[in-house]
């Protein structure tokens, strides 16, 4: 961002006499500072939502840095009701300023996620991950269709002490001028602590008697490996490397006090422009070797009883819920397949139209969990799941997205994930379980899903 930009934009500002008003500054940048922004470990805590290859729907690519605004919440009743209400404050207060050739720059948005379920006792290594935050970045890049634009947002007060603001900006400039882009190289593996195969089978065994008592009809069970490596982990070089093997996949983080929560997820939870609201139903799965031609397995797959009412579960789920906001829904007739370098998945892509603008947060509390990641019935399955699972899964399979003032947005389903601390990483997988379900299958099923973020570590 050049400085004769903002020294011109901050004299025609104003200071007002309240708090909680910003001032956002967007100027054309080089798309090199994207990754520059990402991989630079001096501008604060950092948020990727990297959707390329994936589908332009999902919104612009945004990398941010530090924050202005963190809004946190222990959840409300419904779920994801309080933070829209206390961003609209921060949205009323932000004026921005745009130079010349930004009509086609993304607005300001929040970044972040939530944890699967509220309320649940985290495990230790989730301390510091609220059940939902969402930041307002104080530094952002953004890749579109048309180009790459940097977003500086600053509270109205610091606009009394304009030479420390264009300080800060040479720093920052220098900082994103020295940083690397992001960096792909191996690692080596010190331990590794798994769930045993046994200890597995017996928590598959045990939904299926759940699912033989007609408690519930499907489970999703996760498994959790811990991970130690011989040097420090970078995050941004598990985006990086999850980039070059799942193209097709939206590559997310969000870090916190030195955490992060990185995954590359092939799943879309929902995608809001205006009244179009668009989601997946993606479940019921064959592993796949990389080097495997994937047509045989799609046969299969598509031809597995199995699978298939696995997935009719989550598409019949997702349409009784949708039904009541829309006034059209588009669901495929029978799921595509989605072809990934280490499964093959059923995929039906489901299309709506509101009767009513929501918020993306309203539609995340309304799909949030899909029967996908929690099972069916849904407040059913996710009692069993907190009461039985190994081990809390934390944000894993938890909405990762953003919004902005305007109401658009979109999220994912945060699966193939990982939460990298220092030199460990823990990741996660889950399985679906429905009657027939064999217990050994679907430990090979969460073996090859975490596969996915075993090359993102780079080990």
């Amino acid at each position: 961002m050049q400085p004769a930009f903002v020294e011109k934009a901050l004299a025609t500002i104003k200071p007002q006499p309240y708090r909680d008003a910003f001032v956002a500054l967007t100027a054309r940048c080089a798309p090199q500072a994207f990754e520059r922004l990402a991989s630079s470990e001096h501008l604060g805590e950092r948020v990727i939502w990297d959707p390329r290859g994936v589908d332009e729907d999902l919104g612009p690519a945004m990398a941010g840095a530090g924050v202005v605004v963190r809004e946190v919440d222990a959840g409300g009743i419904p779920r994801f009701s309080r933070i829209p209400q206390r961003v609209k404050a921060t949205f009323r207060g932000l004026i921005e300023h745009r130079d010349k050739g930004c009509e086609g720059a993304p607005p300001p948005a929040f970044m972040g996620g939530a944890a699967f379920a509220t309320g649940v006792p985290r495990d230790a290594e989730w301390a510091w991950f609220s059940d939902e935050m969402f930041v307002l970045p104080r530094w952002r890049a953004a890749l579109t269709k048309d180009g790459a634009f940097a977003t500086w947002i600053v509270r109205v007060e610091e606009l009394s002490d304009r030479a420390a603001l264009l300080r800060e900006l040479s720093s920052a400039n220098d900082v994103i001028a020295r940083s690397p882009t992001m960096r792909i190289y191996n690692c080596a593996l010190r331990s590794r602590e798994d769930v045993p195969r046994e200890r597995w089978n017996t928590l598959v065994r045990k939904a299926l008697s759940a699912i033989d008592a007609g408690t519930v009809s499907k489970l999703v069970p996760v498994r959790r490996s811990h991970f130690v490596l011989e040097t420090p982990i970078d995050p941004v070089a598990c985006v990086a490397r999850a980039g070059t093997r799942y193209r097709t996949c939206t590559r997310f983080l969000v870090e916190r006090e030195e955490r992060a929560f990185v995954g590359a997820t092939p799943e879309r939870l929902v995608r809001v422009r205006g009244r179009d609201v668009e989601t997946d139903a993606l479940a019921g799965s064959l592993p796949r070797a990389p080097e495997q031609d994937p047509a045989p397995l799609s046969l299969e797959l598509l031809a597995s009883e199995k699978n298939r009412r696995e997935h009719q579960a989550v598409v019949d789920a997702i349409r009784a819920m949708l039904t009541p906001w829309c006034t059209s829904l588009e669901i495929p007739e029978t799921p595509r397949v989605r072809v990934l370098p280490n499964l093959v998945h059923l995929w039906s892509p489901i299309r709506g139209r509101l009767r009513l603008r929501k918020h993306p947060l309203e539609l995340v509390s309304l799909l949030h969990p899909t029967p996908a990641i929690a099972g069916t019935p849904r407040e059913f399955a996710v009692d069993w799941l907190v009461r039985n699972e190994l081990h809390g899964r934390g944000w894993f399979s938890g909405p990762v997205g953003w919004f902005d003032a305007g109401g658009d947005g979109a999220f994912v389903v945060g699966l193939r994930s990982m939460l990298v601390h220092k030199n460990d990483a823990w990741l996660y997988a889950g399985a679906g379980v429905v009657a027939g379900s064999d217990p050994d299958s679907e430990y090979d099923e969460t073996t090859a899903k975490l596969s996915a973020m075993t090359a993102a570590l780079g080990v």
